[in-house]
Parts: C-alpha cells; structure tokens; sequence
C-alpha cells in the first residue's frame, strides 16, 4: 500500500514539473502560476468553442 502511494505521489510531482519550472521563472508560487494557466486557458478556449459552435450551427442550417 505504501508503494502505491509512493508512485502516485511521484507521478503528481511529475505532472507539476512545468508548473513549478514556470513558476521560479516567473518568481510566483506554483499556486498563482496554475490559477493564471487556468484562466488562460479558459479565455482562449471558451471564444474558440463558441465560435465553433455557430460555426456549426450556420452549416447546419444551410443544409436543410
């Protein structure tokens, strides 16, 4: 059991490596570095997916 825990620890801290190399870059914690890719993300994706969306629905309505 103890093992398990082991690894999945290791494979979270790996997952953060990015993060945590950003954030000495930066010189911010991991914390303010996630909550900033996080809103990142979010603000290029969300106008994407909306814009896909009417895409969409515009080819849809030229079919019928």
């Amino acid at each position: 059991m103890a093992h398990a825990a082991e690894g999945e620890r290791r494979v979270a801290e790996a997952g953060l490596g990015p993060v945590r190399y950003l954030a000495t870059l930066l010189g911010a914690g991991d914390q303010d570095v996630q909550r900033w890719f996080i809103l990142i993300v979010a603000l290029l994706l969300d106008p994407a997916a909306v814009l896909l969306l009417l895409a969409a629905a515009s080819a849809r309505g030229r079919e019928t």
